[in-house]
């Protein structure tokens, strides 16, 4: 099959965008004038730089990527002759380009592409992978009449350890040097001021951070799912339901995932978020429609019976996040998630635990001229058995990857440090202390494993392996379009088997973004 020639790509092409041309005119029409960050190419972590520094904070949100408007795009060109001033024009870069993808897409189709190349080295004790390591990509949006939109982001390499929140299955054969490939996204949607519908393969990302949160991480790999947001004023509420994976074996599991989450902002220091997120599962288990709707919630359709499978072959998680800004300087951001909650005494007094999880973060900016200077620190815990269950495809998992912080459970982590940028040089440099325990229980060495008995035992369980280490990342663009990257972590002490995380990572990155407008 052809992968090149015109006819293999016009039919979808036609298709989709003819069917937006037609449901537009009957939809209620309201641009938006809007676009999503991309989650990688240092975009999130750009934005959360200038969170800390208290600027940006009408796109503040608990939904992850952000999303940018033309409105927004002016406040980010507002430029400060401060130590901050390279972050701003890095963010205000993508953001004109944006800019042009809205412009005469009333009656046109305008597609951003971002074409690239990235190669990436390890070297230390907890190295993933040995070799030099390439990963082209591209990165591509289209838009129709400011309101409907396509997205797709493709990526390749010669070892899949080398990537984030990847997915894609090695093969035996190589092509071009590369043994493996994925679609890390591949969305279309429709969304304007009021209402925001998306179907395609994607990731949530929810929480205070811009990516390692506690129960939907930036670093968990994309699954297929329905998304729907709706919008009013200060207030957004987002579901979705997804497909996570099948669980080949004498059962042949199907794993399903949905979320529901209700946010506040004011736009200016202060963002709510509160919901829940379930994982449905079971063998050969259709989709459940008691599930897909929006309005209801985990334990009325549990208690009530009510799913299409009998038996317990649901898990679920409770969250609270908060992220707010104190005197345009100071930055407190936290999240609180519950999968267990003794409310009977009976049952403490039986020894059955309460499975929950806390992140605490605060960091500080004072103002400078030339220096740009952040101190910060958090304090991160997940109990043994959260994200946990007694049947194995209940926890929060997929693709033999956490759905949630990379720490995984049955883990504690206290960290504090240091960012520097100056107006001189297009750089950030960081500096962080950290000490990490984990317990026999962790999901982060055996991702389906499930617990036999729930009760009460030291946190962390069984042999815990501790470390302290200090890490130091430097991250630069000495041209417009290569980003460089250099990260060490070096152990100062650590015990237990496999303690270790002494690592360093080179990473250099090339991306060519163009438009092409009035297709």
């Amino acid at each position: 099959m052809s992968l090149i020639r015109g006819s293999s790509i016009q039919l979808p092409i036609v298709t989709f965008f003819g069917a937006a041309y037609i449901f537009s005119g009957l939809w209620l029409s309201c641009p938006t004038l809007a676009w999503t960050l991309p989650q990688d190419f240092d975009y999130s972590n750009r934005m959360e730089v200038l969170l800390d520094k208290g600027e940006l904070w009408n796109l503040n949100s608990i939904f992850h990527p952000f999303d940018i408007s033309i409105q927004d795009s002016n406040s980010i060109h507002l430029v400060r002759q401060d130590g901050f001033r390279w972050v701003r024009e890095y963010l205000g870069d993508y953001s004109d380009l944006g800019f042009r993808l809205e412009e005469n897409s009333s009656n046109k189709i305008n597609v951003l592409f971002m074409p690239g190349m990235g190669a990436s080295a390890q070297g230390g004790v907890a190295r993933r992978y040995d070799k030099l390591a390439l990963q082209p990509f591209v990165w591509s949006e289209a838009r129709f009449r400011h309101n409907w939109y396509a997205r797709v982001y493709v990526r390749a390499t010669n070892d899949s350890a080398s990537l984030s929140h990847y997915s894609g299955i090695p093969r035996s054969i190589s092509r071009a040097g590369m043994n493996t490939g994925e679609i890390d996204q591949s969305v279309i949607g429709y969304r304007n001021r009021w209402v925001r519908v998306e179907y395609g393969r994607n990731r949530e990302i929810w929480g205070p951070m811009v990516e390692e949160n506690l129960i939907l991480s930036g670093n968990a790999p994309s699954w297929e799912q329905l998304m729907i947001q709706l919008n009013y004023h200060c207030v957004a509420y987002r579901w979705f339901y997804g497909f996570l994976e099948m669980v080949q074996g004498s059962e042949n599991i199907q794993r399903y995932m949905v979320g529901r989450a209700l946010e506040y902002r004011n736009r200016k220091n202060l963002v709510l978020g509160l919901g829940e997120v379930s994982i449905l599962a079971g063998p050969n288990r259709p989709i459940d429609f008691s599930y897909i709707n929006p309005l209801t919630f985990h334990l009325e359709v549990e208690q009530n019976k009510r799913t299409n499978l009998k038996g317990n072959y649901e898990n679920a998680i409770w969250f609270l996040h908060f992220d707010c800004l104190v005197f345009q300087s100071l930055r407190l951001s936290g999240s609180v998630i519950m999968d267990e909650f003794q409310l009977d005494q009976q049952d403490r007094k039986e020894g059955r635990p309460d499975a929950l999880g806390w992140l605490g973060r605060v960091a500080w900016t004072p103002v400078t001229d030339n220096i740009g200077v952040t101190f910060y620190s958090y304090f991160l815990r997940i109990d043994t058995y959260t994200m946990q269950h007694s049947r194995d495809y209940l926890n929060f998992v997929t693709r033999n990857q956490l759905l949630g912080h990379p720490l995984g459970n049955d883990a504690d982590q206290i960290a504090a440090g240091m960012r520097i940028t100056t107006a001189y040089l297009p750089g950030l440099l960081e500096l962080e202390y950290d000490r990490i325990r984990w317990g026999d229980n962790s999901l982060r060495y055996d991702p389906y494993r499930s617990f036999e008995e729930f009760r009460k035992v030291p946190f962390p369980s069984g042999k815990v392996r501790t470390n302290h280490y200090l890490s130091v990342r430097f991250n630069s663009q000495p041209l417009k379009r290569l980003s460089v990257n250099i990260e060490g972590h070096i152990d100062l002490h650590h015990s237990g088997e496999n303690s270790s995380l002494e690592v360093w990572i080179f990473n250099v990155r090339y991306q060519l973004p163009f438009l092409l407008i009035g297709i």
